[in-house]
């Protein structure tokens, strides 16, 4: 009787957490779609779409209208500004997309992003073998802010944490999943970088495909300028804030030293890499997405989905160290802390987020560092 009492205590359990999820879900859709402001409902998604829309309909060339008129605005009459950061190959796969007007398609882009969050608690169940916490996995991803950032403003992180869980972790049409988890680079660059020295002829299916995106997106707008295959790079450096780099530039000494110290670490996870350190496992693939969301450019809230696969790992334990309380510490933080503006936009303060953040993230990061160590039984000497 006991043991039937419990599942049953279980199965309400799950019941009440899958309605709960389903109210933060209606929530964050409430936010993204039906807000009476529209223009600032979805707004990211809302400027990809309008660059799309403006290159398979109009054959504009996107990148030069938003280099051209990114600082003022007013000269164009189109609904959002012009910021077409992306590279090529996004805009000609969302091709489909652009036969909807611009609100409709920020709703199919809400549900496509629904859809690769059951794929990604899906995919992470499988990987750490935790069938039992499927729906309070999933429960805690649709509760955490960095979510609702993600969807209410649009963004593609979803999108590429999926592929990079499924190129990482898949043996099968790894060449395609690299390809589309490299669609955001500041997510995925160092996967990408992990490709290049472990796995060339990804990284080489990856650049092909890049460059026949180039040469479509050339013939849409009838210009072959060689200068179209670092457009989207052009853009970021115009149009990108000088505050919007890694979460490492929260601390005010690293911001003018930003490139030299992005460089140092890049070279770093190279050479840790080339040793193998880095590997096939799971602790250095968190390690690559911490990498990412603390020293790769132009990160904001909605890039700390990418810490989904620690909350799995972390359930994965049988028991738990001091480093492992830290850790729930970062993703109680990360998640929740924000919630503070809702009821008192003073008890909640950006730039505190920001430091602590940071700082947390870098003792997480060093956490996954020794744990690689200790699991490969090497030391690494700088």
């Amino acid at each position: 009787m006991n043991i039937i009492f419990k599942k049953n205590n279980f199965k309400l359990l799950n019941i009440i957490l899958i309605l709960l999820s389903f109210f933060f879900l209606s929530k964050w859709l409430k936010m993204a779609y039906f807000y009476e402001n529209t223009i600032h409902t979805s707004s990211d998604f809302g400027i990809i779409i309008q660059s799309a829309k403006e290159l398979w309909i109009n054959k504009t060339d996107i990148y030069k209208l938003s280099l051209e008129y990114f600082d003022n605005p007013q000269k164009y009459s189109f609904e959002y500004i012009f910021n077409s950061r992306y590279p090529h190959l996004f805009y000609l796969i969302l091709f489909p997309i652009t036969f909807f007007e611009i609100q409709l398609a920020k709703l199919i882009w809400f549900i496509m992003n629904i859809i690769f969050l059951i794929l990604i608690t899906n995919k992470l169940v499988k990987i750490y073998n935790i069938k039992k916490m499927k729906i309070i996995l999933f429960f805690i991803f649709c509760s955490s802010v960095p979510l609702e950032n993600c969807l209410t403003m649009g963004q593609t992180s979803l999108f590429i944490l999926y592929f990079m869980l499924v190129y990482f972790y898949n043996n099968s049409s790894k060449s395609l999943y690299l390809i589309l988890c490299g669609i955001k680079y500041s997510l995925s660059l160092y996967l990408i970088l992990f490709s290049l020295i472990r796995e060339k002829k990804y990284f080489f299916y990856l650049i092909m495909i890049n460059i026949f995106a180039v040469l479509i997106f050339n013939y849409l707008i009838g210009s072959y300028s060689l200068l179209n295959f670092i457009s989207p790079m052009l853009v970021a450096l115009k149009t990108g804030s000088t505050n919007s780099f890694g979460s490492i530039t929260n601390f005010i000494f690293f911001r003018e030293n930003y490139y030299l110290l992005f460089s140092f670490y890049s070279l770093i996870i190279i050479l840790l890499i080339q040793k193998k350190i880095i590997d096939f496992d799971n602790e250095s693939f968190i390690f690559l997405l911490l990498s990412a969301l603390i020293f790769v450019f132009a990160q904001g809230m909605y890039s700390y989905v990418l810490t989904f696969p620690i909350v799995a790992y972390t359930f994965s334990k049988k028991s738990f160290s001091f480093t492992d309380y830290i850790v729930c510490l970062y993703i109680f933080f990360l998640f929740y802390y924000p919630y503070l503006r809702h009821f008192d936009q003073k008890l909640f303060d950006l730039i505190f987020y920001s430091n602590i953040s940071s700082f947390l993230g870098i003792i997480v990061l060093s956490i996954f560092f020794f744990r690689i160590r200790d699991l490969k039984k090497k030391k690494f000497i700088f």
